[in-house]
């Protein structure tokens, strides 16, 4: 059903982003993520500095929603990121308050993470 659906991605890109910023920091490495209205992706800096998606570890390869799940908004401090902006994850180990909105039809919900990760209900729910 498309609010289990809406209830299960939220909980995944929570997790997932709570583990890359861990991840940063662990191993000293700076990792982006990137979101579109369809899913999202992790990026690491490649040798030529340009940002690369990662791929070869299973936790970080791109992640499509399923239909009719989609990001309609990421906030990063307050602010609206826009669209194929990065949320960069240092690994000083302070980490950005990200609020991530998905919607499936008529329900939404609200991804926050800062110093921890949480569902909240939005709309609809």
């Amino acid at each position: 059903d498309d609010r289990g659906a809406l209830r299960d991605e939220a909980s995944r890109l929570a997790i997932s982003f709570q583990h890359a910023q861990d991840e940063a920091v662990l191993t000293g490495r700076t990792i982006a993520w990137r979101g579109s209205a369809d899913g999202y992706e992790y990026l690491r800096r490649g040798p030529d500095r340009t940002w690369v998606p990662i791929d070869a570890e299973a936790a970080f390869r791109p992640r499509q929603f399923p239909t009719p799940v989609r990001l309609t908004e990421v906030e990063v401090g307050g602010a609206k990121l826009g669209p194929g902006g990065l949320v960069v994850l240092s690994p000083s180990a302070v980490a950005p308050n990200v609020r991530f909105l998905l919607d499936a039809n008529a329900d939404g919900l609200a991804v926050e993470v800062g110093s921890s990760a949480r569902v909240v209900s939005r709309h609809g729910s």
